[in-house]
């Protein structure tokens, strides 16, 4: 019983790490003033970027509340691809990966809580 409670509190912990980046990176791609209007003179590598990140994390986290794994896996590839191109942002990359991190922890945690029950 205890652990299932654990569970929940990763699960919504997980949530509410994730909150605030989907709050920031949403006003920023779908602000009425700036959003996709700045994203249209980009070079290509900019703009594969721009689709891994921010794009992709912002869908990666939004898809983890109901799709935990996915969710948490696409975020990461987003991050990991963003390193290709620009590996001095590792540290943001680790900062951000955090919530996608407890997601993943969460789907794995849950599979082996229903697999030893």
């Amino acid at each position: 019983m205890k652990t299932k409670k654990n569970l929940v509190l990763l699960r919504w912990g997980a949530r509410l790490a994730s909150l605030p980046f989907i709050v920031f990176i949403g006003i920023q791609i779908f602000h009425p003033e700036k959003g996709f209007q700045e994203y249209t003179s980009l070079s290509s590598k900019e703009s594969v970027m721009v689709l891994f990140f921010p794009l992709m994390y912002f869908i990666g986290l939004i898809s983890a509340w109901k799709w935990d794994l996915i969710g948490g896996v696409i975020s990461i590839i987003g991050l990991l691809v963003t390193l290709l191109f620009r590996i001095d942002l590792i540290f943001m990359s680790l900062v951000l990966s955090i919530p996608a991190d407890l997601f993943i922890l969460y789907w794995f945690l849950s599979k082996k809580e229903i697999a030893t029950a």
